[in-house]
């Protein structure tokens, strides 16, 4: 009876170290993808806010399972979000056909885009994209501790509104509205102010840094002189809740040691 119940024992363990060493042998991601979203009119790289999860986010859903209904990949999909200078990258995903879909996006819908990731190489992919609102012209410029930034707004389509404009600086280049991604902002708002008078013009905006904290203290003063006596500047745009940044610029100032 022993020697019975010892040989069930046996072929079920065995059958169990069967079924891990299978588990072990599945094949890793060896797949990917990357590219830019490049703007439509003007074929120049779409800046974006800082990569994370109040960026742009992509999504890569496997094409015969996105249809499904049962709890399979097709409600896992691969996620990841757009770099801060318009670009996108994900070397971790399966050989296989997906369908790449984007998420908070600061440009006008785009098609759900048909991609195969075939092993061992990472496919390129550029997004053709029209963005709400451009920011060009950026000009930055330090003087008594006054910070002074001129640009341009430009854009496409005037079926919205541009709400407001606003002018960040960080002692980071990575920067965006989000709290913690700026030291200070100025934001405008620009709802009353017909869109005619925003557009293709020469607009201003300002920091006064005399007496701000952020600007004073000094474990971010030495980081300040770390850059090479540089903070950074961003414009950014908001059109129907979305925003668009202009590229982050740096801008000499003088510190007091």
């Amino acid at each position: 009876m022993k020697k019975i119940i010892y040989s069930i024992l046996s072929i079920l363990l065995g059958s169990l170290s069967l079924v891990s060493c299978q588990d072990d042998n599945y094949d890793e991601p060896n797949s990917g993808i990357k590219g830019r979203f490049i703007d439509a009119e003007t074929s120049e790289l779409v800046p974006m806010p800082v990569q994370g999860d109040n960026g742009v986010r992509l999504r890569l859903y496997e094409k015969d399972r996105f249809y499904s209904t049962d709890r399979d990949h097709s409600e896992l999909p691969v996620s990841f979000y757009a770099k801060i200078d318009g670009t996108y990258e994900n070397s971790w995903a399966f050989s296989t056909d997906y369908l790449l879909t984007f998420e908070q996006t600061n440009f006008y819908p785009v098609d759900t885009i048909d991609v195969s990731l075939r092993g061992g190489s990472i496919t390129e992919k550029d997004i053709l994209v029209t963005p709400y609102a451009r920011i060009s012209d950026v000009r930055a410029t330090f003087e008594n501790k006054q910070l002074n930034v001129a640009y341009k707004i430009s854009r496409s389509k005037a079926d919205y509104k541009i709400e407001n404009t606003f002018l960040a600086w960080h002692i980071s280049p990575y920067i965006d509205k989000v709290t913690g991604n700026f030291m200070d902002m100025n934001t405008l708002d620009r709802k009353g102010t017909d869109d005619n008078q925003l557009l293709n013009t020469e607009l201003t905006q300002s920091i006064d840094l005399t007496n701000n904290a952020n600007f004073n203290k000094e474990d971010n003063k030495a980081i300040i002189l770390g850059h090479g006596s540089q903070i950074f500047v961003r414009i950014g745009v908001t059109t129907n809740g979305k925003v668009n940044y202009s590229t982050v610029v740096p801008v000499k100032v003088t510190i007091e040691k």
